[in-house]
């Protein structure tokens, strides 16, 4: 018997750096999880950068459905493109950030997420709060680093490389955070990135509530909606063409590389939180 497909939407990463493939100790029997990539690198400081990643993971969910995937699910808590690709899809479509949050919501009266990334990412977090109508449940966005700190953060030997190395003094750093939002009345913690999955474990064992992980939320709920046999009803619209999408951002590609984005430690193309902008 086939198994039931899952597509997994990220940008394949640096080589060595797969913590955005969902673990094989996650994936339920019957069931396989792929990487779909979308075709330009993960952008997301401005809205326009946001805009851009709507776009490209519509492009990446309609083709997976196209190649004849069971479900998806967007494996970033920015959750790109989930609201376009659920008025275009006839298969489930996930969020990963909107899963771990309701998840988070259905394991006490108050959550907190504990995010990697500094301050200048709050609009996001607070973006998909307001999206998702939990903007009264979540008691806290930490962030454990600074803005000054962006360009340490995403370096060769910064704090996603070491924390993907699993480097105690950045584990401990993280789950002192962790312990304040707990002391602070938190119930259950949300991982605010999928590059933290690694330590989810770690985090875990050293908190006293419920840590949620974004891939493993995203991942599992996709296989809960292909179990059940639950589709999305939606209203009849034309079907997106995917030549047509895939020139769109083809044409607006040139500007990650105007920005000369790379591969970063993380994973993602992040290098243009520290590009100049004018």
């Amino acid at each position: 018997m086939s198994k039931m497909r899952i597509a997994n939407l990220h940008p394949v990463g640096a080589e060595g750096h797969r913590y955005y493939e969902v673990p094989g100790s996650v994936i339920g029997n019957g069931f396989s999880s792929e990487v779909v990539a979308p075709l330009v690198p993960t952008v997301f400081l401005t809205e326009t950068d946001r805009r851009l990643m709507d776009l490209a993971y519509l492009e990446a969910g309609m083709r997976a459905q196209e190649a004849g995937f069971d479900a998806m699910f967007i494996n970033s808590v920015a959750d790109y493109g989930l609201h376009l690709l659920r008025e275009s899809a006839e298969i489930p479509v996930i969020g990963a950030g909107q899963a771990a949050m309701q998840f988070a919501a259905g394991l006490g009266a108050r959550f907190a997420i504990l995010t990697v990334w500094p301050p200048a990412t709050r609009s996001l977090y607070e973006r998909l709060l307001s999206d998702y109508g939990l903007r009264d449940r979540c008691m806290a966005v930490r962030h454990v680093t600074e803005d000054a700190e962006l360009s340490g953060v995403i370096s060769e030997d910064g704090l996603v490389a070491r924390m993907h190395a699993g480097r105690e003094e950045v584990i401990e750093r993280i789950a002192l955070e962790g312990a304040r939002l707990v002391s602070q009345g938190a119930e259950a913690i949300v991982l605010g990135c999928g590059c933290m999955s690694p330590i989810h474990r770690d985090l875990a064992d050293r908190v006293t509530v419920p840590v949620v992980d974004s891939i493993t939320a995203g991942h599992k709920l996709a296989e809960s909606l292909v179990s059940l046999d639950l589709r999305p009803a939606r209203p009849w619209v034309p079907p997106v063409g995917l030549d047509y999408l895939r020139h769109m951002i083809r044409e607006t590609a040139h500007l990650a590389s105007e920005l000369k984005l790379t591969a970063d430690s993380c994973g993602d193309s992040c290098s243009i939180l520290t590009s100049s902008r004018p």
